[in-house]
């Protein structure tokens, strides 16, 4: 990074008095995005952050402030708020920033010296509108709803007076298509995203087809009978269902006795096959960083190791806390909030077979390929009732559309059920990977 734009950090961390610590991070970013819907061009959005959060550490408290004003006087105001705000907060000796003695800059996907050029809305357009017509093209009575192409990247530099510097810069593209076929007074609807680091890697014809079939495939379905039985997640459901278990496997929640994982560390909570991982270093994964929103750097966390709990998502505060290592997840939203503790690439090790191997292991079944109300799921006491759509399974073979049903239970019986997990991995935009997955038994609510 230049000196010019280092210079709004070494202003804060010059500030520092005897006593205290002073972390600044500084974001800088850019968002564009274009879509289309009917072949034209529905709307462009460009958007710009720069700004420098700041934390100041004194004698077990903590305060924050941020600003975007990157000048000498607002860099000092900042830092006044935050020193005024610390000595009003709450004490703990665990209120520390991450380990200076871990010096020397990380760079990830690029030099923090290279700010990634923004994307302008144009180059992203012909990409819209190729997504938009790789859907059309799979039926006539199709329209599209939205089609979107986003280009985005950044940087980051986190130190603080401790000695502690990081810097990252970051770039990433990712697609969505909404679709929706009227039929006979039917309407379907069908959804489907992709991810790449870069826009040009897109893959746009696969991703608009995939949309148009979700919402094809969909026409004539029905209503399961109510009872247990063996359920096949994809890959997009099983990522969706495991993040929602991670707020469970949050240190904090855990410290606060807010996780139905609270005091079971070194029991069994699942079935052999379940080894439950999140690697923020990992280089296919979209939340992939060389060092969390704290500095501390990225590591593999095993969370389950063939079924028992291991550990848990750390910041800072929280492996001082539990007299653990920092497992590097403290997450920033931005440069305006304070960082907290959220998953990075939570990933449900694959146990060898694949997807075609799975579906035809089971002989009566449902294979469940969207669920709605996964913000439902309660970390507490592990309870869910999701609504879903899916297919039949016989004989091996995935047949007749399923809707209207409801798959409920507790994340216990999740994570008890595991018998296989595919090798189709695939990570989502947003964080989460998931896979092909067998649940032995679960209660399907249909007619």
């Amino acid at each position: 990074m230049s000196h010019g734009s280092r210079q709004p950090v070494e202003e804060a961390l010059a500030a520092a008095r005897p006593g205290e610590i002073i972390e600044a991070a500084l974001e800088e970013s850019f968002s564009t995005t274009v879509t289309v819907a009917g072949g034209v061009l529905e709307a462009s959005e460009n958007s710009r952050e720069r700004g420098l959060g700041v934390r100041v550490f004194r004698d077990g408290r903590i305060g924050f402030a941020a600003t975007s004003r990157l000048d000498g006087e607002g860099v000092a105001e900042a830092v006044a708020r935050a020193r005024d705000l610390a000595a009003c907060g709450r004490q703990e000796d665990e209120n520390r920033p991450a380990d200076g003695a871990q010096t020397g800059e990380t760079t990830g996907r690029g030099d923090m010296d290279h700010m990634p050029d923004p994307v302008p809305p144009a180059p992203l357009e012909e990409p819209a509108l190729r997504l938009e017509e790789a859907a059309r093209r799979r039926g006539n009575d199709l329209r599209t709803r939205a089609a979107s192409v986003t280009a985005a990247g950044g940087r980051w530099l986190i130190a603080h007076s401790g000695g502690l510097r990081r810097a990252w810069s970051w770039r990433r593209a990712w697609a969505s298509l909404e679709v929706v076929i009227l039929r006979d007074g039917v309407r379907q609807t069908g959804w489907e995203s992709d991810w790449s680091e870069r826009w040009e890697d897109l893959s746009l014809e696969k991703t608009g087809a995939a949309a148009a079939d979700q919402a094809a495939r969909k026409f004539g379905a029905g209503r399961p009978p109510t009872a247990r039985m063996p359920v096949v997640l994809t890959p997009t459901v099983t990522a969706g269902m495991f993040e929602a278990l991670a707020g469970a496997l949050s240190a904090k929640a855990v410290l606060r006795g807010r996780s139905l994982f609270a005091g079971r560390l070194g029991e069994t909570i699942g079935s052999a096959v379940v080894t439950l991982t999140d690697d923020g270093a990992r280089r296919d994964g979209f939340a992939s960083a060389p060092f969390d929103g704290e500095g501390n750097l990225s590591r593999p966390a095993v969370l389950i190791e063939n079924g028992v709990l291991t550990g848990f998502l750390h910041n800072t505060y929280t492996a001082l806390k539990l007299q653990s290592p920092p497992t590097g997840h403290a997450v920033r939203d931005g440069f305006s909030t304070q960082p907290h503790i959220g998953s990075r690439n939570l990933l449900l090790k694959p146990s060898g077979p694949s997807r075609l191997a799975i579906i035809a292991s089971v002989s009566h079944g449902i294979l469940v390929d969207e669920v709605m109300g996964l913000h439902t799921v309660d970390p507490v006491s592990g309870d869910f009732s999701l609504g879903a759509t899916g297919r039949e399974i016989r004989a091996g073979s995935t047949g007749a559309p399923l809707e209207g049903f409801t798959v409920a239970g507790n994340i216990r019986d999740i994570l008890a059920a595991v018998q296989a997990v595919g090798d189709d991995v695939r990570f989502l935009p947003g964080g989460a990977g998931g896979s092909t997955v067998l649940l032995d038994g679960l209660t399907v609510s249909g007619t």
